[in-house]
This record gives C-alpha cells, structure tokens and sequence, in this order.
C-alpha cells in the first residue's frame, strides 16, 4: 500500500484527533482548547486514498553535551490500516527528514 506523508496543518485537527482517538483512548474526547501539536514539536501525516489515515510527531532536543538529536512520539495509524505497511513506511520517510 502506498501513502504520501506531510506536514501536519491546522486543517487537519478534526482528522488527526479521529486518529489519535482511534488508537490512544478509544472513544474518549479531545478538548477543542488543547494543543494536538505543541509550538516544539513538528506533526506529520499519513494520507492513503485522499484519508489521513495516521500521523507522528517529531521533537527536537539537544544533549547536554550539544548533540542535536530528535524523539518521535504520538505514532499512531488507524485499526483499519494496519498491517499493510504504512506505519514501516511513514517511519522511513520521517528519517530522512
């Protein structure tokens, strides 16, 4: 299965909370004031067939020692497309960002 990967934009919220709702906390609710995505972080998508079908997040930070380094968190593909390789290839992508 093939998808295409981005940046995540204010105009993705609705979708993107549907995801992380879907894999994280099933059926609760996300507050319409909180941030899905923080000012030091950056947030990715998933897309299959025009859906946005997952996401990441991706943080900098830099060691004590200065090494700049980044952690990915939130990574999160709906049930209903797993297994089919995207989550391999959303991770591939990201590290060669």
């Amino acid at each position: 299965m093939h998808a295409s990967f981005r940046k995540y934009r204010s105009e993705d919220r609705e979708e993107m909370e549907h995801v992380w709702r879907s894999v994280f906390n099933p059926g609760t609710s996300i507050d319409s004031n909180e941030n899905l995505i923080e000012e030091w972080e950056t947030g990715y998508v998933a897309e299959h067939g025009g859906k946005l079908v997952g996401g990441f997040i991706v943080y900098s930070m830099t060691t004590r020692g200065g090494l700049r380094n980044a952690g990915v968190a939130a990574v999160a593909i709906l049930p209903e497309h797993r297994h089919r390789g995207i989550g391999r290839e959303m991770m591939r992508w990201a590290l060669g960002k």
